[in-house]
């Protein structure tokens, strides 16, 4: 299992657009089709 990080995507990017970003973070060709699970945390931005 790897846990990738600070992958950045437009809000209405199309799904295929994240399995892109994975494969381009990793450095492997987009063809591998590299599988994913996505776990999102919760940001807390304080409007102090």
């Amino acid at each position: 299992m790897l846990r990738i990080s600070e992958l950045r995507l437009p809000l209405d990017h199309p799904p295929e657009a994240l399995a892109a970003a994975i494969a381009k973070r990793l450095e492997i060709p987009a063809a591998a089709k590299p599988g994913a699970s996505l776990i999102a945390k919760r940001k807390i931005f304080s409007g102090r």
